[in-house]
């Protein structure tokens, strides 16, 4: 069994911060897991990742999720699992500060979040990089 480390946080934009909890390399690549933190009304813009599988649990919020065109209203205690390939969005939609646990299977995205560290979704370079970790960038965060 490996020891956790003090966990590292990155601030990939003024809503959203991601803390580590399980990095990539500590598991050989078979998962990684974070914890996010977003500010009330954070969203991300519809994506989709071609290499991971998501899984998302859900401590504080409330969290509305976009599958494939389908709503899902989640708050805590709900889990929400996002197979690779399938578009996908989410908004903080219950007025205060939301906190996920988000499992990313295999790992390895941890160098997305690197890559973004304090560049907003809305800036140009947002989805080049994205498409250089297999994250494609879609269409807009939705809306709140």
């Amino acid at each position: 069994m490996q020891r956790t480390e003090t966990a590292h946080s990155y601030k990939i934009n003024a809503s959203e911060e991601i803390l580590v909890k399980i990095r990539s390399e500590q598991t050989k690549e078979a998962y990684r897991i974070i914890e996010h933190r977003g500010a009330a009304n954070a969203a991300p813009p519809l994506h989709l990742h071609r290499n991971e599988d998501e899984i998302f649990e859900i401590l504080e919020g409330q969290i509305r999720f976009c599958l494939d065109g389908d709503i899902i209203e989640a708050s805590p205690g709900t889990t929400v699992a996002v197979p690779r390939n399938m578009p996908h969005t989410w908004a903080d939609v219950g007025g205060i500060p939301s906190r996920m646990i988000v499992t990313f299977v295999p790992g390895g995205f941890d160098r997305f979040f690197q890559a973004m560290e304090s560049i907003p979704h809305t800036d140009p370079r947002a989805p080049i990089l994205g498409e250089e970790h297999g994250c494609i960038y879609l269409g807009p965060p939705m809306e709140v």
